[in-house]
């Protein structure tokens, strides 16, 4: 698919046309309305008043606090996109002629980044246990139908992919080289998902900032005191099940490494951190590739 522009194709649509219809488009109307209200409570009661309390005396610590509040941002700004339901898009989409990834594609190319749709999420990744992930050119945040935000791992899940949403950017205006890249991955024996690496590293780093403002700057306190963290505290912190014991000793694992040296707003991430990072992309069946100056180069174990 090319970049899509504007001016080269019509992709007006009637507001009237973006109500939903069918009982397929309805039912996922009401799981878009629940996650975006639950995404505001959770922000409001849980996540938000930490963020509010941090220091912010120098400039990473205020630019630092800014991003920690965009993930609840970003899902209240894109409430008002007529688009957001995927299946109505889709419908409009085979109107115009076009693929549903142009209609979207064009949101960014238009200035409208924020704009992003919601659909069930793909097969494969629901049987690897991810309960929630964004596709980049399919602008698509992509949620399990069992995906419960009551539980505090879900919510870091949730800021992760968030973060990718403004990566996809880039790589929409660069369509021309990343668009076949990505689709290569998907024409192997067995097909097998590709992996931007570099856009891994901010995003669990956000992660690691995340669950350290939950547990009220431990994780980062323990690095500097060369000491572990128990991954059990952790899920105390978020009020988790005994079965997500595993997603919190990555955690753990990777604040380790982060702690006390990276930072997202220098882009500067530790080796081990970025070794770790590698290791999980590879673990979850994703064929990985790491951009290094004008490069890429293929992860392998």
């Amino acid at each position: 698919m090319e970049s899509p522009r504007s001016s080269d194709i019509d992709l007006s649509y009637d507001l009237r046309e973006t109500a939903p219809t069918t009982e397929a488009e309805t039912a996922l109307d009401k799981r878009i309305k629940h996650f975006e209200q639950t995404v505001q409570e959770c922000g409001e009661s849980w996540f938000l008043p930490k963020v509010h309390n941090l220091l912010e005396t120098t400039p990473e610590q205020q630019q630092l606090k800014q991003k920690l509040q965009f993930p609840f941002q970003l899902i209240a700004a894109n409430q008002s996109f007529p688009l957001k339901n995927s299946i109505v898009a889709e419908r409009i989409a085979r109107r115009l002629h076009i693929p549903i990834e142009a209609l979207y594609c064009s949101e960014v190319l238009q200035n409208r980044p924020h704009h992003f749709g919601y659909e069930d999420i793909e097969d494969g990744l629901r049987q690897k246990g991810i309960p929630i992930a964004f596709s980049v050119f399919g602008r698509t945040m992509q949620l399990a139908s069992d995906l419960d935000l009551s539980k505090g791992m879900n919510r870091l899940f949730f800021m992760h992919e968030a973060f990718h949403v403004p990566q996809g950017v880039e790589l929409i205006q660069q369509a021309r080289f990343w668009m076949p890249f990505f689709a290569a991955g998907l024409k192997t024996d067995p097909p097998k998902q590709r992996v931007l690496i570099n856009q891994e590293y901010p995003a669990y780093g956000m992660e690691v900032e995340s669950a350290n403002v939950v547990m009220g700057d431990a994780l980062r306190q323990a690095a500097l005191q060369q000491r572990k963290i128990d991954p059990s505290t952790m899920l105390t912190s978020f009020n988790a099940e005994a079965d997500e014991l595993g997603w919190a000793q990555m955690i753990t694992q990777l604040s380790a490494a982060y702690y006390p040296n990276g930072s997202v707003i220098r882009e500067s991430y530790p080796d081990l951190f970025k070794e770790i990072v590698r290791r999980i992309s590879l673990r979850d069946g994703f064929a990985v590739y790491e951009k290094m100056g004008n490069n890429l180069h293929p992860v392998i174990r």
